[in-house]
């Protein structure tokens, strides 16, 4: 008898230890799956001249500065379009929660002002019960530049155009990351051969090298919708965009160095009037940084 319940209570001990170690290992697992928050690889807010699924973390605070040069082209007199005109855009962005930005660009070429909402629908999980991550940016933009750049019948309603995305994201592994893109942007104003509603669709994928650094390319691609202003209904939208760089960064800085063939910065505007064609001759070089200022511990 004595056997039996030394028996039996070495049993109920082994198995309350297995208990105890399971609730540990539970715990410990939802631990390190609340403070591994799966994030872009090296991308963050933006990749290029394209929005990512990233939105900024609560109470965060980013400085932004994206910078375009001119066209490798020129030669070594202006040093392959360092020292040629440049196009650059000064920018904050701000998390009001772990899922919703709003994000203030200024470019200077155009003297165009985008203001943007960035909500993540989706977010991609650790143990892939959600593979991917899905985010809707709505951007509205204003653009001050002179009066007769907005149609010969000017009117103060002519300058707001509308940019809708829809962006698709998704980590594969430890070390890649791809991206798709839906847009659609109106114009309350455009030019003859324009229309007032253009498409796009992009492509961007990425691949870490080291724990900070990664390459990455992006491709867009433009097509009308609605109708064509003016009598010649020929079709007269921005061309595609190609790029390629690397990318550096730690949680709270980035920096992006590219090549591309877009001289503008704004998507929605690019995508109606970039001129220049994927060719070498238009080939640029392109950087980004941000940095959050303010980091909600």
């Amino acid at each position: 008898m004595d056997q039996r319940r030394r028996f039996g209570k070495l049993i109920l001990y082994v198995f309350l230890c297995l208990v105890s170690f399971s609730a540990q290992g539970n715990s410990r697992l939802k631990r390190e799956s609340k403070s591994k928050e799966l994030l872009p690889l090296f991308w963050g807010t933006n990749i290029e001249n394209l929005q990512t699924s990233q939105p900024l973390p609560q109470g965060n605070l980013q400085l932004r500065v994206f910078h375009r040069f001119g066209a490798i082209s020129d030669g070594a007199s202006e040093m392959f379009g360092i020292y040629s005109p440049s196009n650059i855009t000064l920018g904050l962005g701000y998390g009001i929660t772990s899922n919703l930005s709003v994000i203030l660009d200024a470019e200077k070429e155009k003297r165009i002002y985008d203001l943007s909402l960035k909500y993540r629908i989706l977010t991609q999980k650790l143990d892939n019960s959600m593979p991917f991550s899905l985010t809707y940016i709505l951007t509205t933009s204003y653009g001050g530049m002179s009066d007769e750049n907005y149609g010969v019948s000017y009117k103060p309603a002519n300058r707001w155009s509308y940019l809708n995305q829809l962006i698709l994201e998704k980590q594969l592994g430890n070390n890649a990351n791809i991206m798709a893109g839906g847009y659609y942007t109106h114009h309350n104003a455009s030019n003859p051969k324009q229309p007032h509603d253009v498409g796009a669709l992009s492509l961007a994928m990425g691949y870490r090298l080291y724990k900070k650094l990664g390459v990455f390319t992006t491709y867009q691609h433009n097509f009308t919708l609605g109708a064509i202003s003016g009598e010649d209904k020929r079709i007269k939208i921005g061309n595609d965009r190609l790029s390629a760089g690397v990318s550096y960064g730690t949680p709270t800085h980035k920096l992006q160095l590219f090549v591309s063939n877009q001289y503008g910065i704004s998507t929605g505007d690019n995508m109606v009037n970039n001129v220049y064609d994927i060719s070498s001759d238009n080939l640029r070089i392109g950087f980004n940084i941000s940095v959050r200022l303010h980091h909600k511990k």
